[in-house]
């Protein structure tokens, strides 16, 4: 049997509207102080500007008194109701004064049933949203988190938030994730800190911001959060935020000592548990250690934390190694590793690896390497993120290079050829694409004077009239073969092109 819930309840309304008059009269009782974020300090190198970096969030931290709009408000009588109290207290010959305290009387009456039905509608939510001793409703839970995050329930901005982030319902909205997430991570739910930190490394829904991302991963690695999965995480992506320098200037020597952190705690051995002058001998050890750092330590925390470490140092010994990466860790691994320069020949980023900007950061690392083959297939690369990555191609030795069934536009394919110029590449994988129409003819244009001689199109939306066109643009190029197929291009115009350009090897 499913029960519903009235999203707005009288004794609510006139909870609420007391408020609004405490307001007036001053600080409400029992009102806790604001939020402080407190300083990180198991820190084992302090990190100059991390410690006093204050959150700016878009909302205030929850209060324990509910704000509505006045939209919100139904019930008429309870204006009235608070009315006539004030109005009753003053005619007594009581004055302003003993009008606040008899409403300041009232909110202690109220407040006591407000916070039980914020944990008793909270309470609900979990069991819709595990489906536990009732049917599963996520729609009906989010609902009910929404109603218990206004009366002032941290944990319930909490799920809501995430509820939203993840498209979990019809009504989710990414946009709504951000407040419900800030309220609750202001308040000290480090899960929330941490998916903010999420939300701004990665861009999920807005512009990504490497700053607010160190912000609120450093909230969550406080030795406060006991949660060691979160605390864990955190610290794990503020390595990788000081090793890329995102955000804050780049820093081997920390980005270690958070690697090293993050394993421990991935142990089951978290730093917080030991008492106080244990954690502080052992940070000074870490900080010794940090010292002395060498490169097989590094490689040493990189191959713990990798998905794949040892296979990757096995394939490595071997010479022209082919190597396919999944994981971030995977990534600084192989480029760390002394036999990434000489003996890797090519190297395939897998999809899940869910950060372009690594993949641009993998590119400048290739200058001097022998890495003549890069895979970026499925990877979900778009115009700016191609273009970006393929202005740190010159001066390597790539030679092949497959973007194959991207979100690749024909803007993007022109930049790539532009890019082209003073490189290696002689095959370029494009199929599989939005290319179509548009910008085909300025593709081959800028094929001019690059040493590409392979090119492919396939399943690209290209039509007959252009694709005549960009073949006659392709005269004075090094290309001797082109794959066409899976296009709108009809047998007609398939060997007319066979017979008006011999010399190139067409597919269609």
């Amino acid at each position: 049997m499913k029960y519903t819930y009235s999203l707005i309840q009288p004794s609510i309304i006139r909870f609420l509207l007391i408020s609004a008059v405490l307001q007036s009269c001053g600080t409400p009782p029992n009102s806790p102080p604001p939020a402080k974020e407190e300083p990180i300090t198991h820190l084992p190198i302090p990190i100059e500007g991390l410690a006093d970096k204050q959150l700016s969030p878009k909302e205030s931290p929850i209060s324990t008194i509910p704000q509505l709009q006045a939209t919100e408000i139904e019930e008429g009588g309870a204006i009235q109701d608070m009315q006539a109290l004030s109005d009753l207290a003053v005619a007594q010959g009581s004055g302003q004064d003993k009008a606040c305290k008899t409403v300041k009387a009232y909110y202690h009456k109220v407040e006591a049933g407000v916070q039980e039905i914020a944990l008793s509608t909270y309470a609900m939510a979990r069991l819709y949203e595990r489906g536990k001793d009732t049917e599963e409703d996520l729609g009906l839970a989010l609902a009910l988190y929404t109603k218990a995050s206004k009366l002032g329930h941290p944990k319930a901005a909490y799920h809501a938030g995430r509820l939203h982030l993840f498209g979990r319902t019809a009504r989710s909205d990414i946009r709504e994730a951000y407040g419900f997430l800030e309220k609750a991570g202001q308040v000290g739910i480090y899960k929330a800190c941490l998916l903010l930190g999420r939300v701004h490394e990665y861009g999920w829904g807005t512009v990504p911001n490497a700053t607010e991302a160190l912000a609120w991963y450093a909230q969550a690695s406080l030795s406060l959060n006991r949660d060691s999965y979160s605390r864990g995480s955190a610290l794990y992506h503020l390595g990788w935020l000081y090793k890329l320098g995102k955000g804050v200037e780049s820093n081997e020597a920390a980005a270690l000592s958070f690697f090293e952190q993050a394993l421990i705690i991935g142990q089951g051995n978290p730093i917080n548990q030991t008492p106080d002058q244990t954690s502080r001998m052992y940070s000074q050890r870490i900080e010794n250690r940090v010292k002395k750092q060498t490169q097989e330590q590094l490689i040493r925390i990189l191959t713990e934390i990798s998905h794949n470490g040892e296979a990757i140092i096995k394939e490595l010994e071997n010479v022209n190694a082919h190597l396919e990466l999944d994981d971030k860790a995977d990534l600084a691994l192989l480029v760390h590793h002394p036999l990434f320069k000489t003996n890797c020949k090519s190297v395939r980023l897998l999809n899940q690896m869910g950060n372009v900007g690594l993949i641009v950061e993998f590119v400048k690392h290739l200058k001097g390497t022998n890495v003549d083959a890069i895979n970026l297939r499925e990877t979900e690369m778009c115009d700016a993120e191609v273009v970006e990555f393929s202005k740190y191609l010159q001066r390597t030795n790539v030679r092949t290079l497959n973007l194959g069934e991207n979100k690749i536009t024909s803007t993007g394919a022109i930049e790539i050829a532009k890019h082209l110029q003073r490189t290696q590449v002689h095959t370029l994988d494009l199929g599989w694409n939005k290319i179509g129409d548009q910008g085909l003819v300025e593709v081959a244009e800028n094929l001019q004077g690059t040493n590409v001689h392979t090119i492919s199109l396939a399943k690209n939306d290209i039509g007959d009239e252009v694709t005549i066109n960009f073949a006659s643009h392709l005269q004075g190029t090094q290309v001797h073969t082109v794959d066409l197929s899976e296009n709108l291009i009809t047998p007609d115009v398939q060997r007319l092109l066979v017979e008006q350009y011999p010399h190139i090897k067409w597919f269609f």
